[in-house]
């Protein structure tokens, strides 16, 4: 999506809370994004906005999730690869450990890259 006031190009997810106690939890998760943008380890969140029962969020846009990259694009990852990645999800797991926070959902799915091979933590949805 192209964000109109500056034709900034990010990710545009919308979430359909079924009720109260899941619209809190995602509020909560926005929320505990928004306070890491200062980390380039999280994905960043720019805004969100609660419109027609939707919770609209507009964060950074990735390539793909690590398991996509995993399964459909190499078979084999040298040790030099698997220690960038760890290396990435590590420090990014201690800044938020620095701040009392724990993620609670660490898997591939949740490990979002770019093409430039920038790895950011995502999804903060059991984060407490």
């Amino acid at each position: 999506m192209k964000r109109k006031s500056d034709g900034f190009i990010c990710a545009l997810k919308f979430v359909e809370p079924k009720n109260d106690k899941e619209r809190n939890i995602i509020i909560n998760e926005i929320g505990l994004m928004y306070m890491c943008n200062e980390n380039n380890l999280m994905l960043k969140v720019f805004e969100a906005y609660n419109y027609k029962d939707r919770l609209w969020i507009m964060c950074e846009l990735m390539d793909d999730a690590l398991t996509a990259y995993v399964q459909n694009w190499y078979k084999n990852y040298t040790e030099n690869i698997c220690k960038y990645v760890l290396s990435r999800c590590l420090q990014g797991l201690a800044y938020l450990h620095e701040r009392n926070i724990i993620h609670r959902d660490i898997k591939s799915d949740n490990l979002l890259m770019s093409m430039n091979g920038d790895i950011k933590l995502a999804d903060f949805g059991y984060a407490v």
